[in-house]
C-alpha cells in the first residue's frame, strides 16, 4: 500500500476501520459511502476520482492525488491544531471533495469521526460533542432556524462553511455565535479550501487568509490566481474577481462570468446583491432578462415574504442605489433556486427572469 501504517486506521464512533477490518459486503447503514471511500483510499492506486459540484458548468470527474489530499489535510489540521483527542462531524455527500477531505483530516490527525446522514439540518439527531465540522451554507441556514440545533452549532469548537459564498443575512446570523465559524475559499481543483476567514464572534473579517504554504496573486484581468505547490503542481487561475491586500489576504468581488452588460454598463451581480442585501432582509438574487434597448436588463429575484409591494420596493432601491444598479423589475418566488451545494443556481434564475417576460 502506498500509505504508511499510521494512516491506515479510522475511528468511527466506537468502531475502528482498518484495511483488514472493512466489511466485505455493503453495509446496510449510513456508513456505506464511508466504507466505499475507505476501500478506494486504502487501495494501491495513488489517485482518486472526485466529482465537481457543477456550479460553473457540467459536473465532471477529476483524478486527484492522494498524497496531495494529505498535504491539504495537514494544512487544515495545523491551522486548527486538531489531534487525536478531537471529534469531527461528517454530514456531507462523500462524492464531493469537502466530505472526502474531512475524512482524510481524521486519518491524518487521528480524530474520532461521527457520521450523520446528509440532510439539510444534520444536527437534529446529533448527541455527541464535536470539535470540528464542515457544512455548506444551505445546512447552516436550516441549523439556525431551529433554536435547539442553533445551540448545538454554537457548542462546536470550529465549523467551516464552504461550497458557496455566504449571503449577508446568513453571515449576520453566524456573527452572533461565540464559537469559531469560518467561511472557506477553495474548489475541487485545490482539494478543498486554501484560505479561511472568521465570520463569528468579535474577530470577524471580510478578507480571506491563505493557509501556510499557499500564496495568491491577481491575473491581468483581475482574477485570483493560486500558488499551492504541495496541493496543485501548477499555479491555478480562477474565474473569481478579487481584491488583494499587500499582506496576501484577499476578498472575492464576484465571478468574471457573473458580469452582465446593461446598456453598455458592466454590472457585477454579486456586488449589487451585497448592496441590496443591506437594504432588504429577504433572501434574494440578481439575474438578467433579454431587453431590446439595454441588451441585458437587471432583474431582482426575491423570496416571498408577505406584505411586499413591488412598486414601493423599486422606488426605495432607486433612492439608495446608482441608477444602473437598480433592478428594472422584481420577481417573487417561493424559494431562491440553489444547487445541491447551496450555491445560487444562476441558470435557473435566468430561466425564471426570461420565462416571466416571454
Amino acid at each position: 500500500m502506498y500509505l504508511d501504517r499510521t494512516h491506515q486506521h479510522l475511528r468511527v464512533g466506537e468502531r475502528y476501520y482498518t484495511p483488514d477490518t472493512l466489511p466485505t459486503s455493503e453495509p446496510a447503514n449510513q456508513d456505506a459511502a464511508l466504507v466505499n471511500f475507505l476501500r478506494t483510499w486504502w487501495s494501491d492506486d495513488e489517485y482518486m476520482l472526485v466529482q465537481t459540484s457543477g456550479s460553473t458548468g457540467a459536473p465532471k470527474l477529476l483524478r486527484v492525488s492522494k498524497a496531495r489530499m494529505m498535504q491539504s489535510a495537514r494544512a487544515t489540521c495545523s491551522f486548527f491544531e486538531l489531534n487525536a483527542s478531537d471529534t469531527a462531524l461528517l454530514c456531507m455527500d462523500l462524492r464531493y471533495i469537502g466530505a472526502m477531505m474531512l475524512v482524510v483530516r481524521c486519518l491524518i490527525s487521528g480524530m474520532k469521526l461521527i457520521v450523520q446522514p446528509t440532510r439539510s439540518n444534520p444536527l437534529l439527531k446529533l448527541e455527541e460533542e464535536i470539535t470540528f465540522a464542515a457544512i455548506v451554507p444551505l445546512q447552516a441556514r436550516e441549523i439556525l432556524r431551529d433554536p435547539t440545533t442553533k445551540n448545538k452549532l454554537s457548542r462546536i469548537k470550529y465549523t467551516i462553511i464552504g461550497g458557496s459564498s455566504l449571503d449577508a443575512e446568513l453571515e449576520h446570523e453566524l456573527s452572533t455565535l461565540p464559537n469559531g465559524i469560518y467561511s472557506t475559499y477553495g474548489m475541487t481543483e485545490t482539494l478543498s479550501h486554501i484560505a479561511l476567514r472568521r465570520v463569528s464572534g468579535t474577530d470577524t473579517n471580510p478578507y480571506y487568509t491563505p493557509l501556510e504554504g499557499i500564496s495568491v496573486y491577481l491575473s491581468d484581468r483581475g482574477t485570483l490566481c493560486i500558488k499551492a505547490p504541495l496541493i496543485t503542481p501548477e499555479p491555478l487561475e480562477t474565474n473569481d474577481l478579487a481584491e488583494l491586500l499587500s499582506d496576501g489576504r484577499f476578498r472575492i468581488l464576484g465571478r468574471s462570468d457573473n458580469i452582465i452588460n446593461s446598456g453598455g454598463v458592466k454590472i457585477q451581480l454579486e456586488l449589487v446583491e451585497e448592496a441590496i442585501a443591506q437594504l432588504h432582509t429577504a433572501p434574494l438574487a440578481l439575474t438578467w432578462r433579454r431587453d431590446q434597448r439595454l441588451g441585458q436588463a437587471l432583474i431582482l429575484i426575491l423570496e416571498e415574504r408577505g406584505g411586499q409591494d413591488k412598486t414601493q420596493l423599486l422606488g426605495s432601491l432607486k433612492s439608495h442605489l446608482p441608477c444602473y444598479h437598480c433592478p428594472k423589475d422584481i420577481i417573487y418566488v417561493p424559494e431562491i433556486p440553489r444547487l445541491a451545494n447551496g450555491k445560487l443556481d444562476r441558470k435557473a434564475l435566468e430561466r425564471i427572469a426570461n420565462i416571466e417576460k416571454y
